[in-house]
């Protein structure tokens, strides 16, 4: 789900992969942690914090669950709506959130989740159908999102593509007893860490009689939505302006919840990164966005109070239009290993990022469990072994590389993108290859490359979950072509490894499965470039405590609080 618009999302603390075992919600996990823990202290009650940071670079395209496909508006989301389970930052573990309990089948197509009483902000219960009412909603052909694929090729809810094509309304393979407060999940193929996915926030609930108001349900954003979770709209979305959210006082939390300090949230939105950053040094907000050329200025300046040089699970690439001519297909993977091995990581890393991440050696962050070093042929600059397999791609395709009409590098206009791109296109000057700098407005930018506009395009992701699957099936599988496969990529030796660990248990089989798949994209076809693995940039002031990074990039700015 979580693409980028040109800049990083959040730090880290805990990483983890829990499966809940065939009872409830607690089995065995795996964790990995950096970054500094919460300030301490007593919480204060009160105030409403101005935030500089999420929404730094100008408005988000969607912040509808169901519709948003990127962390600055996910952001806004997690803090409106709960889902069935959560994973607990403190502990690393997956819990249960509107579920209670869940059990599933043997052979994972089977499960079913209890819900516990809970309520939306305006008093109406949460109940099972309005998670079915939503998820079919995530499928409609009416709302057309780009995330729909969770439902419809990740989850594989039998059904669910039916949905999507508009032949049903409801999907077959969902089941609302909201009597017994159970909801029946019955899917097309196993899915062995579902409980996970459902964490997600496109699987949040919808206040029926709430949207049912609407003459036209797709503008469920530019209201005031209705969501169950800590904080709720006060007002509509006010564009090119602010985000504003408050204290839910219908909250019903989870068992041992500790938050909503405070009164409010105000999610500022700014020009650009630097502009937003001005204005947090001016004291006109409580939470800031490092540019990237102040990143060592901000670590010393917000010593204890920023998220730099922390590990994120996140990943910027480049990806090959693999329909497209002259780069795609078969017959182009030697120029595509041969642009990749010219790419210099680390001058990026050096001249557009100042140091504050890490070369990318693969797909996987380090810090994610299953990673293995190692994986990746071409990932690392080698400007002779680049010739190379120039030299061999043309003698066996009969072209020359200075024959090539020149590549269109494909970003969203702003931040850092286009620093990367004139490095890119120097270092294919190297080879003799012709290119040419094509931004496109960020808003748009993903929506376009994923109706296949792009030639060789700026990616980026950041996990929808803690989950190895999560960094391959949404980027590569031939079922997300439409959604964040970017590149089109299409690979039925890849399709089958993923197939082959998704009805595999956690553990060394399946992240075998996963690396194996992995290799596949980046040497078989190379149909992707790996350049690096994100890090944190985000400062507070010392007005603002018990600040805390998910794993999946976002403030817990519910637990947060300030004092005078």
């Amino acid at each position: 789900m979580r693409r980028m618009r040109g800049r990083a999302a959040l730090g880290v603390l805990i990483v983890s992969v829990a499966m809940v075992a065939a009872a409830c919600s607690s089995s065995k996990s795996k964790t990995t942690t950096g970054g500094a823990k919460p300030s301490e202290g007593t919480p204060v009650k009160g105030g409403t914090l101005v935030d500089l940071q999420d929404l730094s670079i100008g408005e988000p395209e969607h912040i509808d669950p169901q519709r948003v496909a990127e962390v600055q508006g996910s952001q806004i989301g997690v803090l409106m709506w709960d889902r069935l389970t959560k994973t607990d930052f403190h502990t690393g573990k997956l819990i249960p959130d509107v579920a209670s309990k869940w059990t599933h089948n043997d052979d994972f197509t089977h499960s079913q989740f209890t819900l516990r009483k809970t309520r939306f902000s305006n008093g109406d219960p949460v109940l099972p159908s309005s998670f079915v009412y939503a998820w079919n909603r995530l499928a409609s052909p009416a709302l057309a999102s780009d995330v729909a694929y969770h439902v419809v090729d990740n989850l594989k809810v039998k059904g669910a593509s039916d949905v999507q094509k508009g032949t049903v309304k409801e999907m077959s393979g969902l089941k609302a007893d909201d009597t017994a407060m159970t909801l029946d999940i019955d899917l097309e193929a196993p899915l062995s860490f579902l409980d996970n996915v459902v964490s997600h926030l496109a699987f949040a609930p919808i206040d029926v009689p709430d949207i049912s108001k609407l003459p036209d349900t797709t503008k469920y954003e530019q209201g005031i939505m209705i969501g169950n979770g800590p904080y709720k709209q006060d007002k509509p979305w006010a564009h090119n302006k602010d985000i504003s959210l408050v204290r839910n006082d219908n909250y019903d939390p989870y068992s041992g919840y500790k938050g909503q300090y405070l009164d409010g949230i105000d999610f500022i939105i700014s020009k650009d990164v630097d502009s937003a950053w001005a204005a947090f040094q001016a004291g006109q907000g409580d939470t800031g966005y490092i540019p990237q050329a102040q990143y060592t200025a901000a670590q010393s300046q917000y010593q204890g109070r920023n998220t730099a040089d922390v590990p994120l699970l996140a990943l910027y690439d480049w990806d090959f239009n693999m329909k497209d001519p002259e780069v795609g297909g078969p017959t182009n993977v030697k120029l595509r290993q041969a642009i990749s091995l010219i790419i210099d990581r680390d001058a990026m890393i050096r001249s557009t990022y100042n140091g504050s991440r890490q070369a990318a050696t693969g797909i996987a962050p380090p810090n994610m469990p299953g990673y293995k070093a190692g994986l990746c042929d071409y990932c690392k600059r080698d400007v002779a072994a680049a010739k190379a397999k120039l030299a061999e791609w043309e003698s066996e395709s009969g072209k020359k590389a200075a024959d090539l009409a020149p590549i269109k590098l494909n970003f969203g206009a702003g931040a850092s993108h286009n620093g990367n791109a004139t490095i890119i296109q120097a270092n294919l000057a190297e080879l003799g290859i012709k290119s040419t700098l094509d931004p496109r407005t960020t808003t748009t930018y993903f929506s376009q490359m994923r109706k296949g506009q792009g030639q060789f395009l700026r990616s980026g992701w950041s996990g929808d979950y803690v989950s190895y699957d999560n960094f391959l099936f949404p980027l590569f599988d031939t079922e997300a072509i439409g959604g964040d496969n970017l590149g089109l990529y299409s690979s039925p030796e890849f399709d089958d490894l993923i197939v082959k660990a998704r009805k595999t248990p956690e553990g060394p089989d399946r992240d075998k499965l996963y690396q194996q798949a992995e290799q596949v994209v980046l040497n078989k076809d190379t149909a992707s470039v790996m350049l690096n693995w994100y890090r944190g940039s985000v400062a507070w002031t010392d007005k603002v405590h018990n600040v805390t990074q998910s794993p999946l990039f976002f403030l817990t700015y519910d637990e947060m609080w300030k004092t005078a």
